[in-house]
């Protein structure tokens, strides 16, 4: 389901849904580059309760906002913000029939429909290669997981297929906006993990404004 703005879901009184202010920092948004600058300024307000290393990582966002997404006019996604097997009802021959827990739910930029549900989801090499966290065994977890992830972009691919959808959302997995929006969520959970690297590796790749 795709919307040409971003912002939070409502329902109106006649029963229909229509997008939204998010609350915290307003909207709807008529491009992607609206959504990245009003979270980074909304997140710079705040970001004393975020670890110290992650506290630039707002205004590092801010500067490259009008480049991460490659669907800046959309079509936007409606994306499920806590997607994962535990939200996913299935009936004894694993047939989906019903995904639960849209509470939060929002039409946002496409690469965050692109992060992997949670139990696919890796954190990018950036943010573990060469740290304590590397090591033989969290290296061959990292192979395995890849397996699986690339046959969740099969079914993905053949869904397009099946249902004459243009390739967009496979071709944003694994991509680094999907990365990108994987450390905004991030930040907004605290990590503690080095999330300017991949402002780094985005302006290594495609140049620092």
């Amino acid at each position: 389901m795709c919307f040409d703005s971003i912002g939070a879901i409502y329902r109106t009184s006649s029963g229909e849904y229509d997008v939204g202010p998010i609350a915290g920092f307003g909207g709807p948004f008529k491009t992607a580059t609206e959504y990245y600058e009003a979270w980074a300024k909304s997140a710079k307000s705040n970001i004393g309760i975020k670890p110290e290393k992650n506290q630039p990582f707002p205004a590092r966002l801010q500067t490259i906002a009008r480049r991460i997404s490659n669907y800046n006019l959309g079509p936007f996604s409606v994306v499920h913000v806590d997607f994962g097997n535990y939200n996913i009802l299935v009936d004894d021959e694993y047939n989906i029939r019903s995904i639960i827990d849209w509470d939060c739910a929002a039409v946002l930029p496409i690469e965050f429909a692109a992060v992997y549900p949670a139990d696919l989801h890796t954190l990018p090499e950036i943010y573990w290669i060469g740290s304590p966290m590397d090591n033989d065994q969290r290296r061959e977890e990292e192979r395995d997981e890849k397996v699986i992830r690339e046959r969740y972009i099969e079914f993905i691919e053949a869904e397009e297929e099946k249902r004459g959808f243009k390739k967009r959302l496979s071709h944003e997995l694994e991509g680094m906006n999907a990365f990108i929006a994987l450390s905004i969520k991030l930040y907004e959970d605290g990590s503690q993990n080095p999330l300017c690297r991949i402002i780094d590796l985005f302006e290594d790749t495609h140049g620092a404004d």
